[in-house]
């Protein structure tokens, strides 16, 4: 659980069974998004990747590779982190971490980014935005294994715009 007091961000590790706090532990402000990697607990924030170590409950960062936007979503997959991002003209990026937590790739995916998720093998990265009178926005699905773009849907444009997306099998 994260929580904000009086200024302060914290990370709250809690006994599912008893609903006590076990552990809290200092986090930067402004986390993205967060997951578990490995035996640690990866948080995406604006200025650092943050790493809690579940054995000793050490936080470390890793400074992000040419980053100059705002990290978004994190995902495991294969052994590898993976972490969109979007810069500040809008467009996406995707960075890959291995096991050993170090960066391995950083690729532009040329598409509008407005929010995004993953799902098994595919990024999907949506955008709304007046494209024609017709289409009030964009979802690009994007492999993860070559990173390609794989197709594009446009969205119709209906009275309220789309703010988020869930993938389901239905």
């Amino acid at each position: 659980m994260l929580t904000n007091e009086e200024g302060k961000y914290n990370l709250h590790i809690i006994e599912r069974a008893t609903g006590i706090i076990v552990k809290t532990v200092d986090i930067p402000p402004s986390v993205g998004d967060i997951t578990k990697f490995g035996e640690k607990i990866v948080l995406s924030s604006e200025e650092k990747l943050t790493i809690v170590d579940l054995d000793d409950w050490k936080v470390s960062t890793v400074e992000y590779p040419l980053l100059s936007g705002y990290p978004h979503k994190l995902y495991v997959r294969n052994n590898n982190l993976y972490l969109t991002y979007v810069d500040k003209r809008g467009n996406s990026y995707i960075l890959i971490m291995d096991k050993n937590f170090s960066w391995v790739k950083h690729t532009e995916l040329h598409f509008p980014y407005m929010t995004a998720t993953f799902r098994d093998n595919k990024l999907y990265i949506l955008q709304q935005y007046e494209l024609t009178e017709k289409f009030g926005g964009i979802m690009g699905i994007f492999d993860l294994e070559t990173l390609n773009k794989e197709t594009e849907i446009l969205l119709p444009k209906k009275k309220h715009k789309v703010q988020d997306l869930l993938i389901s099998d239905k």
